[in-house]
């Protein structure tokens, strides 16, 4: 049974009970000290503002723990609002009148979980919103691609027949990944139910293609419903789906974004974008939270294909699927590292205007010591999980398992702390940090207190701030943080207030450490 410091017994009911209240005493970190990290914030210097439904998560339809009893509080105070559903490629197979898979499918789909049992049992009671990703892949028998009528159909029954108000859907997941570029992994029978070498630079399964359908897709949902957003599928920005002209073994193809850019920007209402900077094997600590300006590169080269290919444009973007690795999930994703990650993930795209940030995901279920769990990698778990509440597998025949369900993972306490730093009408301020170790966001809430997220992603030492802040003058300070615990462990969120003085205050970060400092003042 992996250990959760600070939550006696490791029962879920009490990891639930200290997510509620976050007021523990505050203890010193452990670590060694290095020399203070100077930290400006300029309050004058506004950046984005973050619309509504800025931070949210996936749901899947395969989970199996969605109404045990620590779910519903878990997801109700973790603070994002808005779930995406049904969940990944499988998205591409569902049918949600009947709540099954496309025919000739192995997809497996727990039946507890579908529309709209999973809406009423658990979304609505944790007043969270709805992005829903309509069946682009398949038909019903398998014989062809999605059909437009029947997401139609589902806008009808979420806002007509339901009154939802889902304002957002996206038109399939991940479609680059179709085989059209020999790498299949995406459901996607519009050119009939073929082989993956046919697949290969199958006009069917061109980016064009993809534009083309989407646009019928997009005609007939809003015809039932003009006032919805519906999000076009792009490949992230500066990958190999995006930039290359050949497939994989050498075939002239369409680069994916370009082409669907140049196909789609008159009607489309914004497109969406997946981000998982590592692949398994290749985890590394230090350049997974290396990662901010990476995110504000990619963020920067998918501006650059919108004034490119959409001149005159302003597309809105969202990114509905992030993590740390593109799959096998090892130590790395329930480690403390990936609970700082979450909060930088989420953090960073916002800042650099995407307008919604959905984490992989709520529960996922875990996955075994033959993924990357190697020691140089923090932590001392021998499994993986994409989830940030854990799904109780037992690997017995690895003497390995997973905490209770729906014990919470750091990359919830990480995403806890940004959305609680970052809500809803906040706008993003100029912070310059004065060690790359230091990574810090500061935002200005609508009635006008200040949040600042600091991140010290040295594994060894503690630093000190002492911020000086232009156009403010705060009055008090709390702060709460997760941190490293000594034990290649993490500590559960504690809550301290701090003492202001002569305009600014003194805090200590941790090593390996997430904290949100919350300012009153003028």
């Amino acid at each position: 049974m992996r250990r959760l410091h600070g939550v006696a017994g490791s029962s879920a009911s009490r990891s639930i009970a200290v997510i509620a209240a976050i007021l523990v005493l505050a203890t010193p970190f452990a670590g060694s000290s290095r020399a203070a990290t100077s930290l400006t914030v300029n309050v004058a210097q506004r950046g984005t503002v973050i619309g509504s439904d800025a931070i949210g998560i996936n749901a899947t339809l395969w989970g199996d723990h969605y109404y045990d009893a620590p779910t519903l509080p878990a997801l109700t105070a973790l603070g994002t609002s808005i779930v995406r559903f049904p969940g990944g490629s499988t998205s591409d197979e569902y049918h949600w009148a009947t709540n099954s898979v496309t025919k000739g499918s192995h997809t497996y789909i727990n039946p507890a979980n579908g529309w709209p049992s999973m809406l009423q049992k658990l979304l609505q009671p944790a007043r969270q919103h709805l992005l829903i990703t309509v069946n682009y892949g398949t038909n019903q028998d398998g014989t062809g691609g999605g059909d437009p009528g029947e997401a139609a159909a589902w806008v009808k029954d979420a806002n007509l027949n339901r009154g939802l108000g889902v304002r957002s859907w996206e038109i399939g997941n991940e479609t680059y990944g179709n085989g059209y570029y020999g790498i299949g992994w995406e459901p996607d029978r519009h050119a009939g139910d073929i082989s993956r070498d046919q697949k290969e630079a199958n006009p069917a399964l061109s980016p064009s293609a993809y534009a083309a359908n989407a646009h019928a897709f997009v005609t007939a949902m809003k015809a039932v419903d003009p006032s919805i957003k519906v999000f076009l599928v792009l490949a992230p920005p500066g990958s190999w789906f995006d930039i290359t002209g050949k497939s994989r073994n050498g075939k002239p193809v369409q680069p994916w974004n370009a082409t669907v850019l140049q196909n789609s920007c008159a009607w489309a209402d914004g497109y969406a974008i997946h981000f998982y900077p590592q692949d398994p094997g290749t985890e590394s600590d230090a350049k997974l939270l290396a990662h901010q300006d990476k995110i504000a590169a990619r963020a920067a080269t998918l501006q650059q294909e919108y004034a490119q290919y959409c001149p005159g444009h302003h597309p809105q973007t969202i990114l509905s699927e992030s993590n740390s690795v593109t799959s096998r999930p090892g130590r790395q994703t329930v480690s403390l590292v990936n609970g700082l990650f979450a909060a930088e993930d989420v953090a960073s795209w916002l800042q650099a205007g995407i307008a919604n940030v959905d984490w992989w995901s709520l529960y996922c279920g875990g996955y075994g010591v033959w993924e990357n769990n190697s020691p140089s990698l923090y932590g001392w778990e021998k499994f993986g999980d994409y989830g940030i509440l854990s799904s109780g597998r037992n690997f017995d025949h690895k003497g390995q398992s997973e905490p209770l369900a729906g014990t919470p993972f750091p990359a919830y306490y990480g995403l806890q702390l940004a959305a609680a730093a970052l809500p809803a009408g906040a706008a993003f301020l100029q912070v310059q940090s004065g060690s790359p170790s230091v990574v810090a966001y500061a935002a200005r809430a609508s009635d006008g207190s200040l949040n600042l997220l600091l991140l010290n992603t040295d594994p060894a030492n503690s630093t000190t701030v002492s911020p000086t802040f232009v156009g403010f003058a705060p009055t008090t300070a709390s702060a709460t943080w997760i941190g490293e615990d000594g034990q290649q462990g993490f500590t559960l969120p504690r809550t301290a207030s701090l003492a202001v003085s002569h305009g600014t205050f003194t805090a200590t970060l941790g090593p390996y450490s997430l904290t949100l400092i919350h300012l009153l003042g003028s």
